[in-house]
């Protein structure tokens, strides 16, 4: 059986270093997606809000690290990203991290405008 689990993390300030530690259901075995998706509304457009890095079941996998750019909600409409292809197995579900803003979250004044950040996960039991 396929699920997907939404973890959403907020992002209240320049630089923000916003922790992630989570666990995933307990009947999941494989994470075989994820997608993370910015929702700031406000911000002018700008290519990059920031990055993150996850590790999977306590260290033991190897880290994801991406870069997340900004999507307006018209273009996610349009274009709905694919997930990242992943073939993680899980043990205990455990997934570690960080998100890292960029400092290009800003408004039309050059004022940082608060944003949220929902990872995606895609998980199969």
């Amino acid at each position: 059986m396929i699920k997907r689990h939404v973890h959403s993390i907020s992002v209240h300030q320049s630089g923000q270093i916003v922790p992630i530690d989570l666990r995933l259901p307990s009947d999941a075995t494989v994470c075989s997606g994820l997608h993370a998706l910015a929702t700031a509304p406000g911000v002018a457009s700008t290519p990059l809000l920031g990055e993150y890095a996850l590790e999977f079941e306590g260290k033991q996998a190897h880290p994801i690290s991406f870069v997340l750019t900004h999507t307006s909600a018209e273009h996610f409409q349009e274009h709905k990203p694919a997930l990242i292809p992943l073939s993680e197995q899980l043990e205990n579900g455990m997934i570690t991290g960080f998100y890292r803003d960029l400092g290009h979250a800003l408004d039309a004044n050059g004022e940082f405008q608060p944003y949220t950040v929902r990872f995606t996960f895609e998980l199969r039991s």
